[in-house]
């Protein structure tokens, strides 16, 4: 039940997360009318607002009172927390208000691992974001094994960061809204080369498109500790493989270098990711700039796009769907080559057949006819569909 009518309340009394451990507490707001009855805020995510006041569902044993001086909170202002001291007495204010309790508290006490990494989420850089979380990871892992340790620092903690970052970057209310919906089925994990990659696919083309995904990337890898994650009985089984897909992605990596067309290192690069994900994606990402202009773009647009894991349709779609972008990027006097080299090496993937066939019946131009029939025929397709 909400409380529209109450625009301003204020703080009288906390019901904290854990008994008799410092950290933070639900701050319960009083109700101006019934003394019997507390309220909490709701927050706006988008903007990190209180959007409404409601009606506490529960009992508030145990809450600690702060008392008359509690500060006054407002709709559409800043969230107010509260916080423990080792003392048991309740902080309550809005973050900037609390930043010199809280700092001061993780410094007297850097073993309290789990308080810590909750002040670091909510004010900490990028740096000390990422040390909180190892620190975290490392405790679980030494206390409940390597499964609640990729648990805590994958499936949730990344995730989460996922979601904050991707609403940062939408570009409007309606994009972030759409993000915020399909959250649950939005993911992020590290994978066995040391690189974050993410799931986006629960969202639309349009919107995937709309977002800086490379800028994302940068965001994650600051965050995360990616080099040192040696969980126990995993280390082995990757060691074992590691020398025969070094080879690969070096045979690979070699090939690219040195094939002179860029038309054609883009069609090898993407036929290699489609046959083979890890050995395609792990030398795609070591293969940090292209001498040419367009292939040096496709190749950022396939890191920052190609993230579903283990999906081979999905890269697929995703290549597919840069083809018509690649094409005008291309210059126009050798669009007929491009065109020719995507065939000669992608033709045999469906999706992209269909693609590399359209951009090519689209076009008129004379710079491309040269190369038509042949392109026709890699691609098995007659001069017009029926």
């Amino acid at each position: 039940m909400t409380a529209h009518r109450f625009n301003r309340l204020r703080v009288i009394e906390c019901l904290p997360f854990q008994h008799d451990t410092p950290g933070f507490a639900l701050p319960l707001f009083a109700h101006p009318i019934n003394a019997g009855l507390r309220l909490i805020q709701e927050v706006d995510e988008l903007r990190g607002m209180i959007a409404d006041f409601k009606l506490l569902d529960g009992s508030i044993t145990g809450s600690i009172p702060i008392g008359l001086s509690g500060p006054i909170a407002r709709i559409g202002e800043d969230v107010v927390h509260v916080f423990l001291t080792a003392d048991g007495c309740p902080h309550a204010g809005r973050l900037a208000e609390l930043r010199p309790i809280l700092r001061a508290y993780s410094e007297q006490h850097p073993r309290h691992t789990a308080v810590i990494l909750q002040i670091q989420e909510l004010l900490g850089s990028s740096e000390e974001k990422k040390i909180a979380r190892t620190h975290m990871r490392n405790v679980i892992l030494e206390r409940s094994g390597a499964g609640a340790a990729r648990a805590f620092y994958e499936r949730s903690t990344l995730s989460t960061a996922l979601w904050d970052h991707l609403t940062k970057l939408a570009p409007n209310d309606a994009v972030a809204k759409r993000i915020l919906a399909a959250r649950s089925h939005l993911s992020a994990k590290i994978d066995s080369s040391g690189a974050i990659v993410f799931d986006l696919s629960a969202l639309t083309t349009d919107d995937r498109s709309l977002l800086d995904l490379i800028k994302l990337q940068s965001s994650l890898m600051s965050e995360f500790d990616v080099t040192a994650i040696k969980y126990d009985g995993e280390e082995d089984s990757t060691a074992k493989n590691g020398k025969v897909r070094s080879e690969k992605i070096s045979k690979l990596l070699e090939q690219v270098r040195y094939t002179g067309r860029q038309e054609e290192r883009i069609a090898i690069m993407a036929d290699a990711i489609l046959r083979d994900r890890e050995t395609g994606i792990a030398a795609l990402r070591r293969y940090k700039r292209d001498r040419a202009r367009v292939a040096d773009w496709a190749f950022q647009e396939m890191r920052s796009r190609l993230q579903k894991d283990g999906n081979r349709r999905f890269d697929e779609m995703m290549i597919a769907d840069l083809i018509p972008r690649l094409f005008t990027q291309q210059y126009s006097l050798t669009r007929g080559e491009l065109l020719f080299y995507l065939a000669r090496h992608l033709a045999k993937w469906p999706i992209i057949n269909k693609a590399i066939w359209h951009a090519l019946d689209r076009t008129q131009s004379i710079m491309v006819d040269p190369f038509r029939r042949q392109t026709l025929k890699m691609l098995g397709q007659p001069k017009k569909r029926s």
